[in-house]
């Protein structure tokens, strides 16, 4: 056989070999995975070559926008069930095929779970078992604390605890005090003659990045704060890209969303390092901001980076949403907002709230909880199997994802009762684990060993902004509110959260 021939003969090889992968990966694998499933009574719509269910769900949302707009909260007790209006698909197919089911993302399987005890077993799992991988959230978070694994995970978690105990948490309450009376000073000057109407979406992540920007970064707030803007352009972006990250070949495919991320990440990493060489030559100041801690750790350069992306954004995002949605319910729900400031007002008599004095707000934290039930920020939390597992007698393989629709799980009427939709902060009364028919059907930050790390710290803000405002004015959603919640990651208001405010 001659040379030319050698080489055709290897090329119709290679090229045999790679159609043999790419059929394994695309059409083979995914049948065999169904039927393991459907075999242990998992259902779910059928696998499509190549796109998966991709085409269903987006029919199913195509529908959706259809729909007609929701009511305001105040034209109706309910709120909607708003897994059907952020996941409308898992409504759709859990009718079908039950509170657990089997769905493709291109070949990558999902198991959408709703079922709490599967789900707190598989939160509780060795971390070793259950892992967070996104790729597409990498370019928003590098190989942060979300999203790394096994010991890596364990390790960072370990050295990145200090920055939420209980003093660091103190001092933490005084920034935020500082911070939310500036901004009720300012406020009070727009209503000292009449009542004002604004949108606290904004002024929300407008006091909440600046608290962020000092915890994080002291003395380089601004900066951090330019850091923070391109994050949250970079989030929104990727958001957009999951739509399509588990094609295969996808990120191939010439894409404005794909340059457009690429470009943004560039950006911040590069606003990073300015960030940290800045520090490094201003080292022998003293700062106690969260940025000293990581560059007095043992934690490598590219790992501080990694935290410092994770940490502008993080701290403020899914706060401000949060703060948000309680005054959008709180200017509905009047009543409530009348509970919880008789209670400050007789806890407190008059002082400025403290750290130590916000576990009495017994009705505020109620307050609080139904809020983050009725709007989790994060509306849905995803686990990849390792390697292959045994969960309440399923057998999972290795690579599939869980899929955990916490909204979902938080309308859920088997578990909250009938009145699941509705916004009833007495249900909370017994505490969180005692709100519903599951002790661990209430979970905004997830559970287990990957809870979130920063939920404290989430808490102590909303619950510190909210009573320091409750002492100062009155308030009611604004007749031009809109009901229309997103989802971008976080869950949002659609179209603002406009609210009219009256001095006390």
């Amino acid at each position: 056989m001659d040379l030319v021939s050698l080489v055709y003969l290897s090329l119709g090889i290679f090229t045999l070999c790679m159609l043999s992968k790419a059929l394994t990966v695309v059409w083979w694998n995914p049948l065999r995975i169904q039927k393991h499933f459907l075999d242990q009574g998992i259902r779910g719509p059928g696998y499509s070559l190549l796109f998966g269910n991709l085409k269903d769900i987006a029919q199913i949302h195509r529908q959706l926008q259809r729909a007609p707009p929701l009511p305001s909260p105040s034209e109706s007790k309910s709120h909607h069930y708003m897994a059907e209006r952020i996941f409308p698909h898992v409504p759709f197919w859990s009718t079908k095929y039950g509170k657990n089911f089997l769905l493709w993302i291109g070949p990558s399987p999902f198991l959408v779970v709703t079922d709490p005890e599967l789900i707190k077993r598989m939160f509780n799992e060795p971390h070793h078992y259950f892992i967070t991988e996104n790729p597409p959230l990498r370019r928003v978070l590098g190989q942060s604390l979300p999203v790394s694994v096994g010991d890596e995970w364990a390790n960072k978690r370990r050295i990145l605890s200090p920055l939420f105990n209980m003093e660091a948490l103190k001092d933490m309450s005084q920034i935020i005090a500082k911070a939310t009376n500036k901004m009720v000073d300012r406020w009070s000057k727009f209503i000292k003659l009449n009542d004002w109407e604004v949108d606290v979406q904004h002024e929300f992540e407008d006091l909440a990045e600046n608290i962020a920007a000092i915890i994080v970064f002291g003395k380089n707030a601004e900066l951090g704060k330019q850091i923070g803007h391109l994050q949250l352009k970079l989030q929104d972006v990727t958001s957009k890209v999951l739509r399509i990250a588990y094609v295969p070949g996808s990120r191939f495919i010439p894409n404005p969303l794909n340059y457009k991320c690429v470009w943004l990440k560039k950006e911040v990493d590069k606003l990073i390092k300015e960030l940290i060489k800045s520090r490094y030559l201003s080292r022998d100041e003293q700062e106690n901001d969260f940025l000293g801690f990581l560059l007095s750790s043992t934690l490598t350069q590219e790992q501080i980076e990694d935290e410092c992306r994770v940490f502008s954004t993080a701290g403020y995002d899914t706060i401000s949403m949060a703060l948000s949605w309680a005054f959008i319910l709180l200017g509905t729900h009047t009543e409530w907002q009348d509970k919880a400031r008789e209670e400050i007002d007789e806890v407190l008599k008059g002082n400025q709230p403290s750290f130590e004095i916000l576990g009495r707000l017994k009705i505020l934290n109620m307050v609080v909880n139904e809020t983050l039930r009725l709007y989790p920020p994060v509306p849905l939390a995803a686990r990849e199997a390792k390697k292959d597992v045994r969960l309440e007698g399923l057998d999972i393989p290795g690579g599939t994802t869980f899929a955990i629709p916490i909204i979902a799980i938080h309308y859920d009427k088997e578990v909250w009762g009938d009145n699941a939709a509705e916004f009833d902060p007495s249900r909370f009364a017994q505490g969180a684990s005692k709100s519903a028919k599951h002790p661990k059907a209430f979970m905004p930050f997830t559970h287990g060993p990957r809870m979130c790390l920063g939920m404290n710290f989430a808490l102590l803000e909303i619950r510190l902004v909210l009573a320091m405002i409750l002492q100062s004015f009155t308030f009611v959603t604004s007749p031009t509110y809109k009901h229309d919640p997103v989802h971008a990651l976080t869950m949002k208001p659609g179209k603002g959260a406009q609210i009219i405010f009256k001095k006390i």
